[in-house]
């Protein structure tokens, strides 16, 4: 028979670590001299604040100074987040010092200090050089309302905006290479495959290579990438440090920004933006709101089953095993809504789609991709089998829309 839970102990952790109040440790200096302003200095960290009485001090005309008052008076901060661990005193015998100066003394210090603290920490960044209503340029501003008609309805003009084609198998590049598109993004673990296609051919496309979904902190960008490319698509965050770590190394490359690194507002642009730098225009941006965001150069996704969740968890291995064959599993949550999940088993995850396709084919013309400051256009496929992506391609290049699809948040924004 053993012990296994030792009442001793467990009072000593709730009394001693979880219910127990940590309090930062000041230090504090008072000086009071006659015919002086008196002070009072508290210190924490690398920071410190000194603030001033407004009056001198005088000498006391009926009792002697109470040392042992002015400390109680300084050291009283209650229930705030600091304690009063050493505090020096610098006072004449004689001086007279009121305590409701202590008290002022004591909250105006604690104030200022805790406002340099605050401001040590504080990110600061370069104002942008310009005010969006002052830009010279053709800005049109759209009534969502008013676009709604366009969500069911067929728009005529050509499209003239390179397009670009993301994919993720040999068989859905074989299709895609049919097509006049501009270029690829591949992810690298196909690269080599497409790439000896592409050399024994006269094809001539922009290669991006897609940065891994899962960015650990031994990842070697440089030794990842291979060595004939003309960009690469920057997923994350863990990503964009890779890049900057090694930013010199891509002068002549071409950067593309996924939108999930979220740069839906003029900070965010101006803070990533560079001259090699494309950005993926922001999915939760109506097109009202991508009218009046930074213009940049940027890119409008026009097709693709948008991903909701990346997970390490992996459905197929946990319920049928790992077999490492980066199938697609139709999941249905409890509201009998369909996702796709994919395995991505050179990441050990899983890759979890929206069950219809977001898609603007057929439904958008120049006009509108004006309006969000669009240079291109990209089609990325996942899930799509080759008579799917050939059926896609025919629509765009037909100008005509596809079944079973939604705009997203395009014309509606985010509800």
């Amino acid at each position: 028979m053993y012990r296994t839970r030792c009442n001793k102990y467990i009072n000593e952790i709730d009394s001693n670590i979880l219910n127990k109040t940590i309090k930062l440790p000041l230090n504090g200096l008072f000086c009071a001299h006659i015919g002086e302003k008196m002070s009072f200095e508290l210190s924490l960290l690398n920071e410190s604040a000194k603030v001033y009485s407004d009056m001198q001090v005088e000498p006391s005309k009926n009792r002697p100074i109470d040392i042992d008052s002015i400390r109680d008076k300084l050291s009283m901060f209650g229930n705030t987040d600091y304690e009063l661990e050493i505090l020096d005193l610098d006072v004449d015998s004689d001086a007279f010092v009121p305590a409701g100066i202590l008290k002022q003394l004591r909250r105006d210090c604690i104030s200022l200090l805790e406002e340099k603290i605050c401001t040590s920490y504080r990110r600061t960044m370069d104002t942008i050089p310009y005010q969006i209503d002052d830009l010279i340029r053709d800005k049109k501003e759209y009534n969502v309302n008013a676009l709604k008609h366009i969500n069911n309805s067929l728009c005529s003009d050509n499209i003239t905006l390179p397009i670009y084609v993301g994919i993720s198998s040999v068989e859905q590049f074989n299709e895609v290479a049919c097509y006049n598109i501009q270029g690829i993004y591949i992810q690298r673990s196909i690269y080599d495959d497409i790439i000896k296609i592409i050399d024994s051919t006269s094809l001539d496309f922009k290669i991006f290579i897609e940065l891994p979904y899962i960015i650990k902190a031994d990842f070697d960008l440089i030794t990842y990438l291979p060595e004939k490319y003309d960009g690469i698509f920057i997923r994350n965050i863990d990503g964009y440090a890779a890049y900057l770590k090694n930013k010199a190394y891509f002068a002549d490359k071409i950067i593309v920004i996924s939108a999930s690194l979220y740069a839906y507002n003029d900070y965010a642009r101006y803070f990533l933006n560079d001259d090699n730098i494309i950005f993926e225009n922001p999915k939760e941006l109506n097109i009202s709101e991508l009218s009046g965001i930074m213009p940049c150069k940027s890119q409008l996704t026009i097709y693709e089953y948008q991903q909701v969740m990346l997970s390490a968890q992996c459905i197929i291995c946990n319920t049928e095993g790992c077999d490492r064959s980066n199938r697609i599993k139709k999941i249905t949550d409890d509201k009998k809504n369909d996702f796709f999940a994919k395995a991505k088993c050179d990441e050990c995850c899983n890759l979890i789609y929206n069950g219809l396709p977001t898609s603007l084919i057929g439904k958008i013309d120049e006009s509108i991709l004006s309006s969000t400051n669009s240079d291109s256009l990209r089609i990325n496929f996942t899930i799509e089998s080759r008579e799917q992506v050939r059926d896609i391609m025919n629509a765009y290049y037909a100008n005509t829309t596809l079944n079973n699809t939604t705009t997203g948040h395009f014309y509606r924004g985010v509800e």
